[in-house]
């Protein structure tokens, strides 16, 4: 089976439909996608009906989470907090409801060499606490929960690659990489491996193409895959939605 691994949508359509189109093309058989529909953007409503549509595994986020609430939001910088106002003032309850009900982790039956794998928005050490992984201490951390060999996750925006062996973890950081970057994950040697796919909607590694990445069970390759999209359009609706114009601006930047 070929997946494609998509997360940190953010409500932005145009990233959405460009990758699903890509995947589609590069022969996925099924969509996972590790959170975070809702936010920043101005189509959350659209993206979460898109998700819905693909029949993709779904994890929760931290801003599906929060967008499905009524408290005020916590821990959120402005730029994000306006972003989730809008999300939840453009979805209906059915769609907040949708959102509730998502896992925070999900196991995945694999027959591939390399076993089942997992699915979490942020660390399987504390799901719920939306704690971020960047530098191989935190992988450990989370490593040290997950309870197979292969784990993916987002909420960063940044594709990184974190392997274990015993207990040393090193990482490997891609930072503007080419359309496709292939990664062979090994079945033939006792490691664990914590993957970050980037980000559909918001990238911030410097790249303001869509990220994403295929997954092969049956050979253990990674494809982390970047593709471009209408960007003036998403800029535009988010204008128009009266969204913070910053907002936009970064979305060009891919910061």
């Amino acid at each position: 089976m070929k997946y494609a691994l998509l997360g940190d949508i953010h409500s932005n359509l145009e990233a959405l439909e460009a990758v699903l189109a890509d995947a589609e093309r590069g022969g996925a058989g099924r969509v996972l996608c590790l959170g975070d529909i809702v936010g920043y953007n101005a189509d959350p409503a659209a993206c979460i009906d898109r998700i819905i549509e693909s029949g993709a595994t779904t994890v929760r986020g931290n801003h599906d989470h929060e967008a499905a609430r009524e408290a005020e939001p916590e821990d959120f910088a402005p730029l994000a907090a306006a972003g989730l106002r809008y999300s939840r003032g453009a979805l209906d309850e059915a769609q907040k409801e949708w959102l509730r009900k998502l896992p925070l982790h999900k196991t995945l039956r694999s027959g591939g060499p390399l076993g089942d794998f997992s699915l979490v928005h942020s660390t399987f050490a504390r799901p719920d606490s939306w704690a971020y992984v960047f530098t191989p201490l935190d992988a450990q951390v989370s490593l040290s929960w997950q309870k197979t060999r292969l784990g993916f996750f987002g909420h960063t925006h940044v594709p990184h690659l974190f392997v274990s062996a015993d207990k040393n973890v090193a990482a490997h950081v891609y930072h503007r990489v080419d359309l496709v970057r292939d990664v062979e994950l090994d079945p033939g040697v006792d490691r664990r491996y914590f993957a970050n796919i980037g980000s559909v909607g918001q990238p911030r590694d410097g790249d303001p193409r869509a990220s994403y990445a295929l997954f092969d069970t049956r050979t253990g390759l990674l494809e982390l895959r970047r593709f471009p999209y209408d960007l003036e359009l998403t800029q535009r609706k988010i204008v128009l939605a009266g969204l913070p114009e910053e907002l936009a601006a970064r979305l060009e930047r891919g910061r």
